[in-house]
């Protein structure tokens, strides 16, 4: 199932590296991200992945807001999170 998880972080060196891992470790293949930063030194990254089940959504879901700088997590819909 392709589903679209929007992530609100700093900007800051290495964090996209730390939420690519987090992906990776939850066995979760990233099929297109915008990562975009902000002028109030945030960034906003939406990834469009695939997951087995819901049980792994929630699981890197819960990964990727432990992670150190980022402020939110949000599965949106993937219409709405259109990069084209």
């Amino acid at each position: 199932h392709e589903v679209a998880i929007q992530i609100l972080c700093a900007d800051k060196p290495g964090l996209l590296a730390h939420i690519s891992q987090s992906f990776t470790d939850q066995g979760v293949n990233i099929n297109q991200a915008h990562c975009r930063a902000t002028e109030d030194g945030r960034a906003v990254n939406t990834f469009h992945a695939g997951v087995k089940d819901l049980d792994q959504l929630k699981s890197v879901m819960r990964s990727l807001s432990r992670i150190k700088g980022v402020y939110s997590v949000d599965r949106v819909a993937a219409d709405a999170a259109d990069m084209s």
